[in-house]
C-alpha cells in the first residue's frame, strides 16, 4: 500500500529523557510545538496531567476512539453504512499505515472529516486520497509555522486541495462546473485505474453508492459519466462494458429527472449509446412524461406556477382548497399526484414548501410518500391520518394535531416541533427522532420499539399500549404518564 511521507520540517515536542532526573510534571502549553500545540490549544488538552509528550498521544487516541464510536446513522439507512466503509479507510491509513501521522495530527484530521456527519443529514466523508492529504499536512505545517495561533479548518484546505488535483486531471477542466465528465474504467486505463476511482468518489453525489464502497466494483466493469450544473453532480451514467445499465439523478431515487431531461436524451442520442430494454423504456416514458408536464404547466398557467398560486395549484390538482378566516389555506387532501408517471411537483416546477407556507389544514388524509416537501411551514392540522415514512419530510414547522394515526417509521422527521396530539395509534419503529417534544397525547398504541427516542417529557396519555423494546426507553420514564394497555419490551 502507498503510503506518503512528506517532510513537514518540524520538530516534535520534547519528551521526557528516561535516563534524566528532570520532570516534566504539568506539563504547559508552550512546551508543545507544531501540530502537537495545534492539538492542544483546537482541543483544549488537560496538559496539566501530562508529564510527557506521549501522555498527549495517549489522550488523543482515546478521543479517536470515542469519535469512531460515535452514532454516524443519517436520515436514509445507506447512509450508515457509506460513513462507516469510508471513515474505516480513513482511521486505517491516519492510525496505522502512516506512521509519520502522530495521534494528536490524526485527531485534527479526523475531527474536521466528522464534523458535519448529524443524524438529520446524508453528508459523507471526503474521499480519502493519500496524496491530497500529505499536500493539505504541508500547508497546514506552513500556515502554523507562520503563526502557531492561527485558527484553521483542516477540512477546508483538504477540500481545496481535491478539488485542484482532480479538476487538473481532468480534460476541458471548466466542464466541472457545467457539463459532462467521463471516468475511463478499467479495460479504458488500466493504469491510472487506482486514481480514476479516487476521481470517480470525489464527483460523485453524496446519495450516490459510488461515493464510497460501489466505485471501484462499478468502474472496473464500465466507464462512468456525470453531469454537473453549477458544480454539483446532476446525473450519474454507469456502463457495464459498452452498454449504459443504469441513469441516476442527484437524489438517487431511480427516477429520470425531467429538470435535466433533454440535456441527458441529446447527450445519449448524440453518443448513440447502447441502452438494455428496461432503460430504454424508462427514457421513453420520461420523454412522455416531459411532453405531458409541458401540457400540465400551460393548462395550469405559466405565471399561476411562477407566482406560487397555491389556490389554482391545488385547484388543478384537484386538492379541493378552501380559504379560511386568516387566508390560509385548507386542502381536501394531500397525497401522490394521480395524473400519470408517478409525477410529482417537482416535475411541474413547483416548489412543495413554498406550497405549506400558505396550506394550515388538511380535511381528510396526507400521505407524504414519494413527495419532495421537506418542511410543514403553516400546516397546523391534520384532520385525517399522516404517513410520513421513508418521506423527505424533516420538520413538521407549526403542527400541532394529528386527529388519525401518524406514521413516522423509517421516516427523516428530527424533530416533532409544536405536535401535541395524534388521535390514534403512532409508529416510530427505526425513526431518527430522539424526543416527542411537545407530544402530549397518543390516542391508541404507540410503537417507540427499534427507534433512538430517548426522552418522553410532555407526554401525559397513551390510549394503547407502549412499546419501547430495543430502545434506550425505561418504564420509569413512564411513571407519569397514563399508558391504558401497558408496556411492552421485549
Amino acid at each position: 500500500m502507498k503510503v506518503y511521507h512528506i517532510d513537514w520540517n518540524f520538530k516534535v515536542s520534547p519528551t521526557k529523557d528516561k535516563n534524566s532526573n528532570i520532570s516534566f510534571q504539568s506539563m504547559k502549553p508552550s512546551q508543545f510545538i507544531g501540530f502537537d500545540y495545534a492539538c492542544v490549544r483546537k482541543f483544549k488538552a488537560p496538559v496539566e496531567k501530562f508529564n510527557i509528550t506521549e501522555d498527549l498521544y495517549k489522550w488523543a487516541d482515546n478521543i479517536i476512539k470515542k469519535i469512531l464510536n460515535r452514532n454516524f446513522d443519517g436520515r436514509q439507512q445507506t447512509t450508515l453504512f457509506q460513513r462507516k466503509s469510508m471513515l474505516n479507510e480513513w482511521s486505517k491509513y491516519i492510525t496505522e499505515e502512516n506512521q509519520a501521522i502522530n495521534p494528536a495530527l490524526a485527531l485534527i484530521i479526523l475531527s474536521s472529516i466528522v464534523k458535519d456527519l448529524k443524524t438529520n443529514n446524508d453528508k459523507l466523508p471526503p474521499v480519502l486520497n493519500k496524496r491530497v492529504l500529505a499536500d493539505s499536512i504541508s500547508d497546514l505545517n506552513i500556515i502554523l509555522t507562520s503563526n502557531k495561533d492561527t485558527s484553521f479548518d483542516f477540512a477546508k484546505l483538504y477540500s481545496a486541495r481535491a478539488n485542484n488535483l482532480y479538476k487538473s486531471e481532468i480534460d476541458n477542466s471548466e466542464l466541472i462546473s457545467s457539463g459532462w465528465i467521463k471516468i475511463p474504467s478499467l479495460a479504458h486505463d488500466r493504469e491510472n485505474f487506482s486514481s480514476n476511482v479516487d476521481k470517480l468518489k470525489a464527483f460523485s453525489a453524496d446519495s450516490w453508492c459510488t461515493k464510497s464502497f460501489n466505485a471501484e466494483p462499478y468502474l472496473s466493469r464500465g466507464d462512468f459519466h456525470i453531469f454537473f450544473y453549477n458544480g454539483i453532480p446532476r446525473i450519474g451514467l454507469r456502463f457495464d462494458k459498452d452498454k449504459l445499465v443504469e441513469i441516476q439523478n442527484e437524489k438517487n431515487n431511480n427516477i429520470i429527472s425531467l429538470k435535466y431531461f433533454d440535456i441527458l436524451k441529446s447527450y445519449i442520442d448524440k453518443n448513440s449509446f447502447n441502452m438494455n430494454s428496461l432503460l430504454k423504456e424508462k427514457v421513453v416514458d420520461a420523454n412522455k412524461k416531459k411532453k405531458l408536464v409541458t401540457n400540465i404547466c400551460y393548462e395550469i398557467g405559466t405565471s399561476v406556477i411562477k407566482d406560487n398560486n397555491v389556490y389554482k395549484i391545488m385547484d388543478y390538482l384537484g386538492f379541493e382548497p378552501k380559504y379560511l378566516d386568516d387566508g390560509t389555506i385548507s386542502i381536501k387532501k394531500y397525497n401522490f399526484l394521480n395524473i400519470g408517471f408517478n409525477m410529482s411537483f417537482e416535475d411541474m416546477g413547483i416548489n412543495e414548501n413554498k406550497l405549506f407556507v400558505q396550506i394550515s389544514e388538511i380535511r381528510e388524509n396526507a400521505v407524504f410518500i414519494g413527495m419532495g416537501v421537506t418542511n410543514l411551514g403553516s400546516l397546523r392540522k391534520i384532520l385525517g391520518n399522516a404517513n410520513f415514512e421513508t418521506s423527505s419530510v424533516m420538520t413538521l414547522g407549526n403542527l400541532e394535531e394529528i386527529n388519525g394515526f401518524a406514521n413516522f417509521a423509517n421516516s427523516m422527521v428530527n424533530s416533532l416541533g409544536g405536535l401535541k396530539k395524534i388521535g390514534s395509534w403512532a409508529d416510530f419503529e427505526n425513526s431518527i427522532l430522539e424526543d416527542t417534544g411537545m407530544l402530549e397525547s397518543i390516542g391508541k398504541d404507540a410503537y417507540f420499539n427499534n427507534s433512538k427516542i430517548k426522552k418522553v417529557s410532555a407526554l401525559r396519555h397513551i390510549g394503547g399500549i407502549a412499546d419501547i423494546s430495543n430502545t434506550e426507553l425505561s418504564k420509569n420514564l413512564f411513571k407519569n404518564i397514563f399508558v391504558r394497555g401497558g408496556i411492552i419490551n421485549y
